[in-house]
């Protein structure tokens, strides 16, 4: 009998919660313009120019996380720019040439390492810079000494 008595009344709360978000208008898409990888890049000085947009975007994101920053350390002046503000194909930031230097001797390394347990040598951004822009330095090793005669 309780039961009967409730079903009308949580029917009747369950239908206006379905009218009100009914007519909520949906959040309005973020001010300014869109950043969209492109489908070719322009100003490709290291990477083919055959790269795909998905290739590009993973690229990059591995770059970005291997010194842990963001895509303005290398392309735009202003540090605090958004995706959509950056012109990526403006060599105007002198850290876009280190790091196509860098990209370039990973290139180098990756061709000339020899196998390694049987399998083939790797590295990337991240053997050396282990999420800082700045490479990590070895110590110098100690001289071992050597035995008195």
């Amino acid at each position: 009998m309780r039961i009967s008595r409730t079903l009308p009344g949580l029917s009747a709360a369950v239908a206006a919660v379905s009218i009100v978000r009914a007519q909520t208008p949906p959040a309005p898409p973020p001010a300014g313009p869109q950043f969209h990888w492109p489908d070719k890049m322009r100003n490709a000085k290291v990477l083919p120019k055959t790269t795909t947009a998905d290739q590009l975007r993973d690229t990059m994101k591995g770059i970005a996380v291997s010194l842990g920053v963001r895509c303005a350390y290398c392309h735009s002046a202003n540090p605090q720019a958004t995706l959509a503000e950056m012109d990526f194909a403006s060599d105007a930031n002198p850290h876009k040439n280190v790091a196509r230097g860098m990209m370039r001797m990973v290139g180098r390394l990756n061709k000339d390492l020899p196998t390694f347990a049987g399998k083939d040598a790797h590295v990337n951004c991240y053997t050396c810079h282990r999420g800082s822009p700045h490479p990590a330095l070895a110590a110098t090793p100690t001289p071992i000494p050597t035995p008195a005669s």
